[in-house]
């Protein structure tokens, strides 16, 4: 595989690694099974579920924010990368927009009560907004201590339109991604290069 570019901007104030927690890594793989790229989650989860008094989640305890934002260029088109509880901050979408991001990917594990309402609207959002397709794989089943992860992998293109998806259990997604099409568009329908810093 040639070598993937990447495009990675350090955050401030990040906090120095004291080596006592792990990271929620994302890798970018090439065809040659190496490492391209990796990206560490920045948005740790640290919630109480409401409406469900014993769920709780307090990721910061056992993992490292990270601290880069992370566009990489491969031959295909320039890949976001994205963990879980990022779909949340746009922000960060607005960010991978302006690195030139063509696909954001985005695996989770979200659990059932906010999957069921949350997923699809914010993974639409992000690709609307940003005009990106969004290629979100979600972790499915049920897990130690009785904690359920709502699956429904999926593909979005950059209007929010749904391309596949998988409800639930093992399996593979797969859709064409129009990269002329999506220039098309963006050409059309600039909100990209109109946004303002507020």
């Amino acid at each position: 595989m040639p070598e993937v570019e990447q495009r990675r901007e350090q955050l401030p104030g990040a906090i120095a690694d004291t080596g006592d927690r792990a990271s929620s890594r994302s890798l970018l793989v090439g065809p040659d099974g190496r490492v391209a790229a990796h990206y560490d989650k920045i948005h740790l989860f640290d919630v109480d579920i409401p409406g469900r008094a014993t769920e709780r989640y307090s990721e910061s305890a056992t993992t490292l924010a990270g601290t880069r934002v992370v566009a990489a260029k491969t031959p295909v088109a320039r890949i976001g990368m994205t963990v879980c509880y990022d779909i949340r901050f746009p922000a960060l979408f607005h960010r991978l927009s302006v690195l030139g991001t063509d696909i954001v990917v985005v695996p989770a594990a979200f659990t059932v009560p906010t999957g069921e309402v949350h997923w699809l609207p914010l993974l639409q959002a992000r690709a609307i907004e940003s005009l990106v397709y969004v290629v979100a794989a979600g972790q499915w089943g049920e897990h130690a201590g009785g904690r359920k992860t709502y699956g429904h992998s999926l593909i979005l293109g950059p209007w929010g339109e749904l391309l596949a998806e998988l409800p639930a259990g093992p399996g593979v997604v797969c859709a064409d991604l129009d990269m002329i099409r999506l220039a098309e568009l963006r050409q059309r329908f600039p909100t990209v290069s109109h946004r303002r810093e507020l």
